[in-house]
């Protein structure tokens, strides 16, 4: 396996190429600039467009970026694992996502794509994402822990998803190894669920509020109770860190003062102006849809619980998909992350 992913850099700007072709590249404007120091060159992020982002989203509307100099440009990808190719042919200098086998196998063979920081992470009280069960089964008394010989759709095999979903299911009591997991987009699970064709899924926001609210599911449990700590994270690609550190110093702080921002803003009650931001940069545009999601729990000074993400990779171990345990030594390079901190404090 290993000399399998020892290719990863080789084939990566073909694969990373074929993705931007795909998705296309979504450009953001530069929000309440201030007085910039001179220019870093222009970089490109890529993006979840999901709720899970709202750090680049308040980043780029309230100026912060352009205010250290960075003219940044969104890349939506569909998945995190899209994420590591983009880095290692620098088609993207930086991306939000979450631990996943490809991030972890580029790692092992040597690719150097650090994480800087996490934009969110899990806390014990988050609810959503989460385990959905179809509403007819649910009334019919069917929880997590009764889900042998269902239909769980998780959005790929061997992610975060399939391991939530099937540890929401052991921790119930019942065997993740009796149920079928189907692989699927989270827009198609909606429908799924609805005519019948699987019987539960694991679901982030907006989309769990949304078949909550429409009768199609019930919550069965929420991550905080499986996996609380685990994190959205910022990487960096390797060639960004060595041609122009400043530029990823620059990028943390703009990052961290976004979720200082957001954090301030939900705690003294304003959370209609973070739904303002994010019906500008996701695909839900009406405030009302957002009056029952669940948004990110965030740590403004960046950190993460590695313990959380240890146990993550286990699993991936177990299931033979990567081949062994990364320590955070070796993905993360926390100098930009304390060097952003600094200087915010020294600019307070």
């Amino acid at each position: 396996m290993k000399k399998a992913f020892l290719g990863l850099r080789l084939g990566a700007v073909a694969a990373a190429m074929g993705l931007l072709a795909m998705t296309g590249c979504a450009s953001a404007g530069s929000g309440e600039a201030g007085n910039a120091p001179a220019k870093h060159a222009k970089v490109k992020v890529a993006s979840l467009s999901a709720a899970a982002d709202i750090p680049l989203y308040v980043a780029l509307e309230k100026g912060y970026f352009a205010e250290a100099g960075l003219d940044v440009e969104l890349v939506p990808v569909k998945s995190s694992a899209d994420i590591p190719a983009l880095l290692v042919s620098n088609g993207v200098q930086f991306g939000t996502g979450q631990p996943n086998a490809t991030f972890f196998n580029a790692a092992a063979s040597g690719i150097k794509d650090p994480v800087i920081l996490a934009t969110n992470v899990y806390s014990p009280n988050t609810s959503i994402p989460g385990l959905l069960i179809r509403k007819d089964l649910a009334d019919a008394g069917k929880g997590a822990g009764d889900l042998a010989g269902a239909n769980v759709a998780v959005v790929g095999p061997s992610t975060s998803s399939e391991y939530f979903a099937k540890s929401a299911i052991k921790a119930a009591g019942g065997d993740p190894a009796a149920s079928q997991f189907t692989v699927m987009g989270l827009p198609d699970m909606l429908s799924a669920l609805s005519n019948g064709k699987v019987d539960a899924a694991w679901m982030f926001e907006p989309l769990a509020s949304v078949a909550v609210a429409k009768g199609i599911a019930v919550q069965a449990t929420g991550v905080g109770k499986v996996a609380s700590g685990f994190p959205t994270w910022l990487q960096a690609s390797e060639n960004i860190v060595k041609s122009d550190p400043e530029a990823v110093t620059a990028f943390s702080a703009a990052t961290l003062r976004a979720l200082e921002f957001y954090d301030n803003a939900l705690a003294g009650g304003n959370r209609d102006e973070v739904v303002k931001i994010l019906t500008k940069y996701t695909s839900m545009t009406d405030p009302a849809d957002w009056a029952n999601v669940e948004l990110p729990t965030v740590k403004t000074d960046g950190v993460f619980d590695e313990k959380s993400v240890s146990a993550f990779q286990d699993y991936l171990v177990a299931a033979k998909v990567t081949e062994k345990v990364i320590p955070a030594s070796d993905y993360v390079d926390d100098t930009f992350r304390a060097k952003a901190l600094e200087s915010l404090k020294n600019n307070k």
